[in-house]
This record gives structure tokens, C-alpha cells and sequence, in this order.
């Protein structure tokens, strides 16, 4: 069974076990989240298509994680006028599984293995995530770590070591 989901202004192609991208809501890690706009609902030729929605339909799904999109470089520049901007964008983004297709008394449901191996995925990806985020400046002062030196001063302090 598949659907044809309405979600953030995109039409979506969706069925059970599917994880796909949509657009950042206040939704928690782990929390079901639910798609009431269904526009069509299929199973083989059995075809169901809404006016503009289909009557009694929902797509249910479970939200994996919250993840930002790929950096989106805009540039302008106006020749001869000494005129450059340039801006990135990162999209921030919902990590969802397809759970649970019903409609017209019929329901399709992913199995507990396929989300479970998606939550172990997406769980790794985070905490790896996490391991690259490096201290700021105040977490290295909280922790007592000594200010760093220039370059200069370890030149300095190499050639009195010399000396001695």
C-alpha cells in the first residue's frame, strides 16, 4: 500500500518503513506524528484519489530525529559596483518513518525490526554528531584548562629553555 502525502507545501510519495525529510515542526525525537492531508491512496489497481483530500485516510509515522539540510551558498554581485553578498543556508529538517497507512478499512503497518534498525541508525548518527561538537571557550575556562599560547610566546619560551 502506498500514499500520496500533503505536508510543508510538498506532495510526498510515501509507504510503510519509508524514513523521509520533512519540514521542522515542534515535534520531539521518538513522539508519532500523524499526516492528515492524504491526496490518493493505492494498492495495486485499487486507486482511491481525494477531492482534494481522500475521506477517512491517515499516514502515521514516528519522528527519528531533527537534521539540517545541506548548505545552500546564495552569492549576488552587481558588476562595477563594488556590490558582493554572499550568505549560506542550512534547512532544518524532521527525520520521519512511515509507520502506518489506513484507509477505507484497510491498514498497512511497517514492521517492528524496520523501525527499530532506523532508530539504531538514527541514534548512531547523532551521537557521532555529538562527538565532533568541540568546547567553546567558556566550557574550556569552566573546566579549568590554561589559556592557550600565541606563536610568539612559545618561541620565546623555546629560546629561554635553550638558554638555561
Amino acid at each position: 500500500m502506498y500514499a500520496v502525502i500533503k505536508t510543508g507545501g510538498h506532495q510526498e510519495k510515501v509507504e510503510p518503513g519509508q524514513t523521509l525529510l520533512v519540514d521542522l515542526t515542534e515535534d520531539e525525537v521518538g513522539s508519532d506524528i500523524a499526516f492528515p492531508s492524504v491526496l490518493l491512496v493505492g494498492e495495486g489497481d485499487d486507486v482511491q484519489v481525494g477531492a482534494p483530500e481522500v475521506e477517512g485516510a491517515s499516514v502515521k509515522g514516528e519522528v527519528l530525529a531533527h537534521i539540517q539540510g545541506d548548505k545552500v551558498v546564495v552569492f549576488k554581485k552587481r558588476r562595477r559596483a563594488r556590490y558582493r553578498v554572499k550568505r549560506g543556508h542550512r534547512q532544518q529538517y524532521l527525520e520521519v518513518i512511515i509507520t502506518e497507512i489506513s484507509a477505507g478499512g484497510k491498514t498497512a503497518k511497517c514492521d517492528d525490526k524496520a523501525v527499530g534498525r532506523a532508530r539504531v541508525r538514527a541514534a548512531a548518527i547523532a551521537e557521532q554528531k555529538k562527538q565532533k561538537v568541540k568546547p567553546t571557550r567558556a566550557q574550556k575556562i569552566a573546566a579549568g584548562e590554561p589559556k592557550p599560547r600565541s606563536k610568539k610566546q612559545l618561541r620565546r619560551d623555546a629560546k629561554t629553555a635553550a638558554k638555561a
